[in-house]
């Protein structure tokens, strides 16, 4: 079986699993995306890093705003809550 087993680029043996896989998966190209068909580049697959910076910088605006918007409602739930607590104290002290 270890006569069945591939060398690598530095003349050591290697596995069986390992040349198995190297037989079936090419080398590495650069701006491929493996196992994603013909022709699938990192820049369509995952888009381009500029246009990722700006929307990545446009969510993070986006959520600042939810955030701010969240807590403002919070706060007006939170006086209604108060203002209604103080209400039923006065029916219980009248």
């Amino acid at each position: 079986m270890k006569e069945l087993a591939g060398r690598d680029e530095n003349g050591n043996q290697q596995p069986l699993s390992d040349e198995i896989y190297r037989q079936v998966m090419q080398r590495e190209r650069h701006g491929r995306v493996r196992l994603m068909g013909r022709g699938v580049t990192s820049t369509s697959y995952f888009g381009s890093q500029a246009s990722s910076q700006g929307t990545t910088s446009d969510r993070v605006a986006e959520l600042e705003n939810e955030m701010v918007e969240i807590r403002r409602v919070a706060q007006e739930k939170e006086e209604e809550r108060q203002c209604e607590l103080d209400e039923i104290k006065r029916g219980f002290d009248a």
